[in-house]
């Protein structure tokens, strides 16, 4: 949000954007960049033949920017519709605990939203990441807040 400026304050506005909001954050930067899995037969999938008990990686971070999906992909936008992203996964492999971190996102979010008038970030310097290629997550977001 902070580095889209302007979708931030269309959200402040418009605050019943909240929840398309959060799964955009999603759609544009996941959680979870990469999901390994072992196939259980072999098959052909778009012209390339993938064998039993081979690894293949689904990069859902990339498929979260496929335009064939979404429309102006690399565009961030909080109130995006039909945004099936895949930041949680899915299949059988769904993240059980979906539903929660929306749900405790919605909160926070909100309640920043509402006890504040601005924040920003402190300081210029790249984020420190997590130091996983699987993951992808802050560890620590310096903030200036200014009080409603």
């Amino acid at each position: 949000m902070l580095d889209h400026p302007d979708q931030l304050e269309r959200l402040r506005a418009e605050p019943g954007l909240i929840p398309s909001a959060i799964e955009e954050v999603l759609r544009f930067s996941s959680p979870v960049q990469l999901d390994p899995r072992r196939a259980t037969h072999a098959l052909e999938l778009h012209g390339e033949r993938i064998d039993a008990n081979q690894i293949v990686v689904n990069w859902l971070g990339s498929a979260n920017r496929d335009e064939s999906e979404f429309t102006e992909a690399d565009r961030f936008d909080v109130g995006r519709e039909d945004n099936r992203h895949l930041a949680f996964g899915f299949g059988p492999h769904y993240c059980l605990g979906a539903n929660l971190a929306r749900l405790e996102t919605q909160v926070a979010l909100s309640t920043l939203l509402a006890r504040t008038r601005h924040f920003e970030r402190v300081g210029q310097s790249p984020l420190p990441l997590h130091p996983s290629i699987v993951f992808r997550g802050v560890t620590a977001l310096p903030l200036r807040l200014v009080p409603a």
